[in-house]
């Protein structure tokens, strides 16, 4: 049974105005050709732990899951036997960033394709004056077709015309004083259980 997340229809948040837009690079996993879609499974799935799982990737390209058709409508859940990976632009997972005004709080978004994914969200680490933000990992519960930032509406084709919803997490409360850092990781987790891994970004707010 696929497990879908929440879409949120509209998010109207003003408060946030300094945006931040980073181009996306490839993944980089293991490179297999370039053409090619269909895969040995077991190539990736060497043992039954999930955190060990690799997945295939192509130049430009992310994985985005592994299916039983060609259309990349049914999952593939096995360890073994041949599937089509699922790839898409390399740019939806990547992160953009924005903060208040008054530095109080952050925000970091992401993007995904479509709504089949275990889980969506972000690993992050760094420094909040001086102490060290210990590496957090946050899955996010609802996807949004729009947000709104500057008095303007955004689209989830800011990061790359496969994307299809924002996902993100909001950090508030902070102290307008303290200086801070960020390395941030998007992720999503594929239907079988493959954590996939976008490319990190590091922000300063000073």
């Amino acid at each position: 049974m696929r497990i879908r997340l929440i879409i949120a229809l509209l998010l109207s948040i003003t408060l946030f105005s300094t945006v931040v837009y980073a181009a996306g690079d490839d993944d980089g996993q293991v490179i297999d050709n370039p053409w090619a879609t269909y895969f040995e499974v077991s190539n990736y799935k060497k043992t039954d732990d999930p955190s060990t799982w690799r997945y295939p990737s192509k130049y430009g390209k992310i994985f985005a899951g592994w299916y039983t058709d060609e259309s990349c409508q049914t999952p593939y859940m096995e360890r073994t036997g041949s599937a089509y990976a699922k790839f898409v632009d390399a740019k939806v997972l990547t992160v953009k960033f924005q903060k208040k005004n008054d530095r109080t709080a952050v925000r970091f978004l992401s993007s995904v394709d479509g709504i089949d994914y275990e889980a969506v969200g972000f690993t992050f680490s760094g420094t909040y004056g001086e102490r060290t933000i210990p590496e957090t990992s946050k899955d996010v519960t609802k996807v949004y077709k729009h947000i709104v930032a500057n008095n303007q509406t955004l689209e989830p084709s800011v990061f790359s015309a496969d994307s299809q919803f924002f996902s993100m997490w909001t950090i508030r409360n902070m102290d307008a004083q303290i200086d801070s850092t960020w390395d941030v990781t998007p992720y999503w987790l594929t239907l079988d259980g493959t954590k996939v891994t976008g490319t990190s970004r590091h922000y300063e707010i000073k």
